[in-house]
């Protein structure tokens, strides 16, 4: 659901106040939890204003321009691994933020075959 505009807000705290409605009727009428109407109306209470707080996630951890570095660099080098953009780009983030940072920019990893039967007790066939 989209958030609640600062008028949408505003109407519901007046119509509570004019004591037509519950706040459980009001929930209803603007298809909201009746707790979000409990905190319009404390943040009413207590002077705060009825601006929606901004909504959103955490920064990004590449910029624009390190995204097209980095897009660069995995063309210079496709083996480089994850650690290693971690170090070259002097970021403090786990490698999984750098790893789904890659599959969003449509940069996958193929397993290497090869490798795979190197490993003893491990993909092995037969008895």
């Amino acid at each position: 659901m989209p958030i609640a505009s600062q008028e949408l807000r505003e109407r519901a705290v007046e119509a509570y106040r004019t004591g037509a409605f519950t706040q459980h009727q009001l929930a209803a009428a603007y298809r909201v939890h009746y707790k979000t109407i409990q905190n319009w109306l404390k943040a009413d209470a207590n002077g705060e204003t009825q601006v929606p707080r901004p909504r959103g996630c955490r920064p990004r951890i590449f910029s624009k321009d390190e995204e097209a570095e980095l897009l660069a660099l995995i063309r210079e080098d496709p083996s480089i691994t994850l650690e290693k953009i971690k170090l070259k780009f002097h970021k403090t983030c786990n490698v999984s933020v750098i790893h789904r940072t890659l599959l969003k920019l449509g940069i996958t990893f193929k397993k290497n075959l090869a490798s795979i039967g190197t490993r003893p007790g491990r993909y092995q066939t037969g008895p």
